[in-house]
């Protein structure tokens, strides 16, 4: 019985004579030569800032984190507020703002 193709092939064997730890998550092979090359460039020290995620969300208002602040309203004031925001377009936050 013939081995499936992917096994011949060159750079399957190349992976299979190295030692395999793992597997990135594009699919490459994590080799002893890569982990060598990742802890140079780690004990070269990383910028913390140019790695770092920036997370999206809403910009603040203001200097300061603003607080959400809650308000009751009667079902008439309600009805009045919907009504409103349906007729400029807006959201019914904005008419409150």
């Amino acid at each position: 019985m013939a081995l499936p193709a992917k096994y011949r092939s060159p750079v399957f064997r190349k992976v299979m004579n190295m030692a395999v730890l793992g597997t990135r998550a594009d699919g490459a092979a994590i080799t002893d030569k890569a982990v060598e090359v990742m802890a140079d460039e780690a004990e070269q020290g990383y910028d913390v800032g140019a790695i770092q995620r920036h997370r999206g969300g809403r910009p603040p208002n203001g200097s300061a984190a603003s607080s959400v602040e809650s308000v009751r309203l009667d079902p008439e004031l309600k009805r009045e507020l919907l009504l409103r925001a349906a007729e400029e377009h807006i959201s019914v936050s904005e008419a409150i703002r």
